[in-house]
C-alpha cells in the first residue's frame, strides 16, 4: 500500500475492517434470526407425521414429531449400540410385530421414513391402550412404556422411576411443546 495516495490508503485501512464488521454483523443477526425460529420438522417428513398420527386418537402430530426426533435425531439410517434402527429406533424384534407398510409398496423397511414413521404411530396407539388403565397422563405414559415396556408401565402404576425412562419422557413432552410441523409442500 506504499505507493498508493494517503486517501486511498486510509480508506482501505478503515474500509476492510469496516466491510468485516458488517458481514460479522450481518451473519450473527441471520444466525440468531434462524437460532430464533421455532424447531421445524423436517419437510420431507411433514405429510407422513401428520397423516401417521391421525391414524392414532390421542397421539398428538407434535408428540409423534419429537418423539422421532429424541429418537433419531430425524436420520432414517440411524443404529444404536443396542441394536435399535432407522428413523424411530425399532429393535429387530418390535419391528416384526408391529412394521406397517407405510408407502405401499409392499414392504415393511425400517429403514424406510414413510413406513418407520407408520409404525411408530401404530406402535404408539397400541401402547396407549396396552396402559390405558394405569393412572397418569396417557401420553405420558405411552412415552414410557415404548422407552420400557408397557409391562413395567402396569407394574409401577406410572412412569417407572428410572431416570433414563424420565428422561426421555419429559423430553419429549418438553420438545413437543415447542416444535411446530411447518408448512406442507
Amino acid at each position: 500500500m506504499r505507493g498508493l495516495p494517503w486517501g486511498v490508503r486510509k480508506a482501505v485501512a478503515v474500509g476492510i475492517p469496516a466491510a468485516s464488521l458488517v458481514i460479522v454483523v450481518a451473519a450473527a443477526a441471520v444466525l440468531g434470526w434462524r437460532a430464533s425460529r421455532p424447531p421445524t420438522v423436517p419437510a420431507q417428513f411433514r405429510s407422513d407425521v401428520l397423516a401417521a398420527a391421525a391414524n392414532c386418537p390421542g397421539l398428538a402430530p407434535r408428540v409423534l414429531a419429537a418423539q422421532l426426533e429424541q429418537e433419531s435425531g430425524w436420520d432414517p439410517h440411524a443404529l444404536s449400540s443396542r441394536g435399535a434402527e432407522g428413523l424411530a429406533q425399532f429393535l429387530p424384534r418390535t419391528w416384526k410385530a408391529y412394521a406397517v407398510d407405510g408407502n405401499g409398496d409392499g414392504v415393511k423397511d425400517v429403514f424406510n421414513p414413510r413406513d418407520a414413521i407408520a409404525s411408530a404411530a401404530h406402535f404408539d396407539c397400541r401402547l396407549l391402550a396396552e396402559v390405558a388403565t394405569v393412572p397418569g397422563d396417557p401420553v405420558r405414559l405411552m412415552l414410557a412404556a415404548y422407552n420400557a415396556g408397557a409391562s413395567t408401565v402396569r407394574s409401577y402404576r406410572g412412569v417407572p422411576p428410572f431416570p433414563e425412562t424420565r428422561q426421555y419422557v419429559d423430553a419429549i413432552m418438553a420438545r413437543s411443546l415447542v416444535l411446530t410441523i411447518g408448512p406442507l409442500g
